[in-house]
């Protein structure tokens, strides 16, 4: 039997790879995390033994073979939870815009939600954005845009006041609108009123839209035909969607340059 048949036509193989990943195991150990008979469990034990994935002394472990292929199999499994959760978001979205190791990482966002724009509410999106961001367990914010909103401004504005860590990362284009409708002073008011406020500027084509903070992550991309789809919004609080976007937003921002006011 190939592997990915061993591990695809059983979801008790799956779980016994992935148990065994978070360390070794007895038997009984075992039968009380994986949600199968005893016989069951048994048998597929000595699946995964032939095949070369486990081994048992004191304890079933995983052999060094069986790490790396529940390793990747862990992730492949966690990415079509991803997609699949919300085909919707995911389907027509510019995903290629973000570098392959990020895409390849999309599994880390885990659990999340998508908040739509609704006919009766079309601010939906942003009022909870705002209402989030200004919550006082904010304590640091790390964004990159390309895409220009009217109220963002004055809701920075109000966050460095509030004396938030900021860092931006803003393409050309937006930059250049902030300062077209509301004169270089905005951006002096920024960093007067808070000194652990940084803004970077980006030259590239940047074609996704994402907030990262220590509470949350959220995530925006434009669509096929090149039109931003801010109408839905993807929000997780995992903590390991955080540490995703943080490490994205540190690759735009090495990919930018620091603006002095």
């Amino acid at each position: 039997m190939h592997l990915l048949e061993l591990l695809c036509r059983s979801q008790v193989r799956k779980e016994i790879l992935f148990k065994l990943k978070e360390g070794p195991k007895t038997l009984r150990e075992l039968e009380k995390a994986v949600p199968a008979k005893k016989e069951v469990l048994a048998r597929e034990l000595k699946k995964t033994e032939k095949a070369g994935l486990t081994h048992r002394d004191k304890y079933w472990s995983l052999t060094e073979k069986g790490f790396i292929v529940a390793e990747a199999f862990f992730r492949f499994y966690k990415l079509l939870n991803t997609l699949e959760k919300d085909r919707e978001f995911w389907s027509g979205a510019m995903i290629g815009q973000i570098p392959e190791k990020f895409r390849l990482e999309l599994w880390e966002i885990g659990d999340y939600e998508v908040i739509r724009v609704q006919p009766k509410d079309i601010d939906l999106v942003e009022r909870k954005y705002e209402e989030e961001i200004l919550k006082p367990d904010v304590r640091w914010i790390r964004g990159v845009s390309s895409v220009y909103h009217p109220s963002w401004p004055d809701l920075y504005i109000k966050l460095a006041k509030q004396g938030k860590s900021i860092e931006l990362v803003l393409t050309e284009s937006v930059l250049k609108q902030v300062i077209d409708e509301y004169g270089k002073e905005i951006l002096k008011e920024f960093f007067d009123r808070c000194k652990s406020c940084r803004i970077f500027v980006c030259k590239e084509d940047v074609k996704v839209v994402f907030v990262v903070t220590n509470c949350f992550l959220t995530l925006a991309f434009f669509g096929g035909d090149g039109e931003y789809r801010g109408d839905q919004t993807l929000w997780s609080y995992e903590k390991s969607a955080i540490r995703w976007g943080s490490s994205l937003f540190s690759y735009y921002r090495r990919r930018s340059k620091l603006l002095i006011v």
